[in-house]
């Protein structure tokens, strides 16, 4: 698939000096027991070839990927792993609209070795929720946002706005979407972007998209 768009595959470090600088994941750390010279004792294994690819990309590389392991401290369920595959990719030029076209064409791609397609829907994040739930998530007030949740017993301590608006997606929205349909859903707030571009209006939103094959976050 990428190859017959010229993105270039590469290879970068699971094992760094510096952890990942994402509020929301933890990474694990090792030791090294080598010369004091050769560096810093503590180490840490990568979260995602994020950092690596990016570095790339500031030295004037060009589209490429990545297929490789990665690893989260803290994650374990029905749908995550501490140590897991991610693929990930950057093309030059490409805005997020262009992006979640061509993932969307990859995993249509994946499903033909199976045999299985796929059709695919697009909508913001704002549509989504007006649909699902009838509010506007960037103007509703947040007791508003607690109202669908009242049945699943959450304890509210400690949770901000933004952790209502995930668990209104996971337990509301999440379950409605089709089988056999890829989901796109686009134009996040800004309060959840980590290092996506901010596109600003009324509200300003993070130009971000997830992808879902039926009911699954497949994407981000």
């Amino acid at each position: 698939f990428f190859a017959e768009r010229g993105v270039t595959e590469v290879e970068t470090p699971i094992l760094s000096r510096a952890g990942n600088t994402e509020p929301n994941i933890d990474g694990f750390s090792t030791a090294f027991a080598g010369p004091v010279g050769a560096g810093p004792r503590e180490r840490y294994l990568r979260t995602s070839p994020e950092h690596s690819l990016k570095r790339l990309l500031a030295a004037g590389f060009g589209d490429c990927y990545e297929l490789g392991r990665v690893f989260r401290n803290g994650e374990a369920g029905s749908t995550h792993n501490p140590e897991f595959t991610m693929l990930e990719w950057y093309r030059i030029g490409f805005d997020h609209r262009r992006l979640m076209l061509e993932c969307a064409q990859l995993v249509r791609s994946a499903l033909t070795l199976v045999e299985r397609d796929a059709d695919v829907a697009t909508l913001s994040y704002r549509e989504w929720f007006r649909r699902g739930l009838g509010f506007d998530p960037f103007t509703v007030e947040e007791r508003t946002l607690r109202e669908p949740l009242g049945e699943f017993r959450i304890d509210p301590e400690g949770l901000t706005r933004d952790d209502w608006l995930d668990l209104l997606v996971t337990h509301c929205l999440q379950p409605t979407l089709q089988d056999d349909t890829i989901t796109i859903v686009y134009d996040f707030p800004a309060s959840q972007c980590s290092l996506a571009r901010i596109r600003h209006g009324q509200p300003p939103v993070a130009e971000r998209f997830e992808l879902y094959i039926g009911r699954h976050e497949l994407a981000n």
